[in-house]
C-alpha cells in the first residue's frame, strides 16, 4: 500500500504497479492492517482520517466507515482478552476506545448485480378481467378490418366538415383574415392588449401584380361600448 499527500491511497502488486487508487475526502492520518486468525483470505485495511472517520476497505471497497469527534492519531487491531477481533483507537484528545468486531460481520465487498432491477420481479396488482373486457377483445380480434376502415371514415368526415366550416368562417368574414372579392387583396387584423384601452392592427396586403389605389377601411362597431382615438 502507498499513500500520498494528495488524500489517496494506492494498493499495487508484483504484476501491476498501481492496481487499486482511491481518492479520500480528508488528509490521511495512519493506517492499519486488519486480519483475522480464522480468515487467511481476509485482508482488509483500516485508515485514519482528519475529519474523525475511520474508513475499512476492503481492495478498492469501502465496507464500514466508523465516525467519531476526534479524529485518531494511532489505530491497532487484533485479539483483546477473549475477542480474536479488537481495534483499539486512540484519539487525539488523549482518550483511547476498544470497539469489538462481531465474529458474524461481513467484511467482504458487496456484490453488484448485472441485470434487471429487483422491483421487475415484484408482480403488479392487475385486477381480473371481466367478461364484458374479453368480449370487447374478442370483438376486436374478430373484426379488426372493419373498425380499422371505419376509424379512417370518420377521420376523413372530420377533416372534411373542418375544412367546410374554415370556408364559411372566411367568406362570412369573421375570420381574422378576409378576402376581397375581384381583387386580390388579404386583410388581416390583430388586437394588441387585453382592455379597456387596446389596439387593433390591420394589414392589407396587396398579393396581385397592378398597383391598386383609392381604397378605404371602414370600421363597423358598437359605439356605446367602443370608443377610437
Amino acid at each position: 500500500f502507498f499513500f500520498s499527500s494528495r488524500r489517496r491511497h494506492t494498493r499495487s502488486s508484483l504484476v501491476s504497479w498501481a492496481r487499486r487508487c482511491v481518492q479520500e475526502t480528508g488528509p490521511i492520518i495512519t493506517i492499519e492492517l486488519l486480519q483475522l486468525r480464522y480468515s487467511q483470505q481476509l485482508r482488509a485495511l483500516l485508515i485514519s482520517l482528519s475529519n474523525g472517520e475511520i474508513r475499512l476497505y476492503n481492495d478498492k471497497n469501502l465496507v464500514y466507515t466508523i465516525k467519531g469527534e476526534d479524529f485518531a492519531n494511532s489505530i491497532c487491531f487484533g485479539s483483546y482478552g477473549r475477542e480474536e477481533g479488537a481495534l483499539v483507537v486512540n484519539s487525539h484528545s488523549g482518550g483511547i476506545a476498544i470497539k469489538v468486531l462481531q465474529r458474524q460481520a461481513k467484511l467482504t465487498a458487496p456484490s453488484v448485480k448485472v441485470g434487471a432491477p429487483p422491483e421487475q420481479d415484484i408482480p403488479l396488482n392487475v385486477p381480473k378481467k371481466t367478461k364484458l373486457f374479453i368480449e370487447l377483445a374478442q370483438r376486436e380480434r374478430d373484426q379488426c378490418a372493419i373498425m380499422h376502415k371505419h376509424f379512417h371514415m370518420d377521420l376523413a368526415k372530420l377533416r372534411l366538415r373542418s375544412a367546410q366550416n374554415y370556408v364559411k368562417i372566411i367568406s362570412e368574414g369573421n375570420a381574422p383574415i378576409s378576402y376581397a372579392s375581384g381583387a386580390d387583396i388579404k386583410l388581416s387584423a390583430n388586437v394588441v392588449g387585453l382592455g379597456p384601452v387596446f389596439h387593433v392592427d390591420i394589414m392589407v396586403t396587396n398579393q396581385g401584380k397592378a398597383p391598386v389605389l383609392g381604397l378605404f377601411i371602414v370600421l363597423s362597431y358598437n359605439d356605446s361600448l367602443y370608443r377610437i382615438t
